[in-house]
């Protein structure tokens, strides 16, 4: 990607897990040549992401 405004292209793996304390944790599997840049964009959109769903629900999350 060269200057400002381009688009970055990546596949990622999102995992949702229950943690033991009923916390979610989100885990994510990208391609090794993702950019940095990419790295770093999608780590501070995870992190809103948990901070948002609160604790994990399983009876909600079947239906």
């Amino acid at each position: 990607m060269s200057g400002r405004g381009g688009r970055l292209a990546a596949t990622v793996r999102v995992e949702v897990v229950e943690l033991p304390d009923g916390r979610a944790a989100v885990s994510v599997d990208s391609v090794p040549d993702m950019p940095e840049l990419a790295r770093r964009a999608l780590s501070l959109a995870l992190r809103q992401v948990e901070e948002r769903i609160g604790p994990w629900d399983p009876d909600a999350a079947e239906g």
